[in-house]
């Protein structure tokens, strides 16, 4: 009971007290959310690509940074070679606004996380923002009629890395599994025909991420 009490509150903090803009999140946000670059150098190299200006600084970890899309409430950085941070503020169902976070990692595949925050980057639990996407849900519609055979994919398939990424900066995000980096030669032919080719896209619907005209 006091995780759901917990929950509720806040939701309903993040509801009613969402004034900022990407630009001042970006500024406010802790430092262990990108510990490569601190609170000065986010803000100039915020106003350097606000300005139509190079943004790309040097980070903590003596390599570079820059922001590479920015809108009012979208935010994408390219943290270093093999990571991207990304920003977007979204609708609410209360009629307020929530802050979701995607970070990615290339060690060479990429695999990506997602949170949500309030105004003040105090995370919402995510259980019904975000269900993570499964095996399952990029397998064909004709494969999943057949019980058997899906099973067994999934269990071929058992891959835990998702790359996602919001689609040009909209409450869209893009999905893929990197099938054909992470398994053998002799499995991505056995899994290959009955997979989708397209990524899969969650949209944002009535407060959560769905898939797209689901």
């Amino acid at each position: 009971m006091k995780k759901i009490y917990t929950s509720i509150i806040l939701i309903l903090f993040s509801v009613s007290a969402f004034s900022q803009n990407i630009s001042t999140l970006f500024e406010i946000m802790p430092d262990e959310q990108l510990i490569q670059i601190d609170t000065n150098r986010r803000k100039d190299m915020y106003d350097l690509k606000k300005n139509g200006k190079d943004s790309k600084m040097l980070n903590k970890l003596g390599g570079y940074s820059e922001i590479t899309n920015l809108t009012d409430d979208y935010l994408k950085l390219q943290v270093s070679q093999n990571s991207t941070f990304e920003m977007r503020i979204l609708d609410s169902i209360q009629g307020g606004k929530i802050l979701a976070v995607i970070k990615t990692v290339c060690a060479p595949s990429c695999d990506s996380e997602i949170s949500f925050y309030n105004s003040v980057w105090q995370r919402i639990p995510q259980n019904e923002i975000f269900v993570k996407p499964s095996v399952k849900d990029f397998l064909l519609e004709s494969t999943l009629a057949d019980d058997s055979l899906t099973n067994e994919i999934i269990k071929v398939a058992d891959i835990n890395f998702l790359n996602m990424s919001f689609v040009d900066g909209k409450p869209e995000i893009s999905v893929t599994i990197p099938f054909e980096e992470l398994l053998p030669e002799e499995e991505i032919k056995f899994i290959k025909p009955y997979i989708k080719e397209t990524p899969l896209f969650l949209e944002w619907k009535e407060g959560r991420f769905v898939k797209k005209n689901d």
